[in-house]
């Protein structure tokens, strides 16, 4: 198996021209925001569009009770709403603001870090701005690999 190496910037360090990566993903989590977040993220979907995103989807949450009780099973549900997911015009990215985390996904097509990561901090500072400046508490970093192997 022959990899080629490319770089992604001339100042950027040698890395794989066609990485195995199928997904990248950036994660932070902040402390819970009030449900109000969930409307003025929506609020800032221009922004989000400006940026070559659609409209938004929301994303929620779904609890499930199952009891018995004197011989009679019965169940309950609960839906609520933690947060939107906005998909980039050429659905190359993923962005999630959520009310306890933001998280910004590159699937498919990687290319480098450095255009990850730019990505990822111009979505961040919406998602901060929309939230009334979120504090950070944690940092992820994924990457999802496949190496076909002949």
């Amino acid at each position: 198996m022959v990899m080629e190496i490319a770089t992604c910037k001339p100042e950027s360090a040698l890395h794989f021209r066609n990485p195995p990566i199928i997904e990248a993903v950036i994660a932070i989590s902040v402390h819970p925001l009030p449900d109000s977040a969930i409307e003025r993220f929506q609020a800032g979907a221009d922004a989000m569009q400006a940026a070559g995103y659609r409209q938004p989807e929301p994303i929620t949450q779904h609890q499930f009770e199952f009891r018995i009780e004197n011989g009679v099973p019965s169940t309950d549900s609960v839906q609520s709403p933690i947060g939107l997911k906005f998909i980039s015009e050429d659905n190359l990215h993923v962005a999630q603001f959520n009310k306890n985390a933001f998280v910004f996904s590159r699937i498919g097509k990687y290319d480098c870090w450095e255009q990850f990561r730019n990505e990822a901090r111009k979505l961040w500072e919406i998602y901060s701005e929309r939230s009334g400046g979120a504090q950070a508490l944690g940092l992820g970093v994924r990457y999802i690999n496949k190496v076909f192997i002949p």
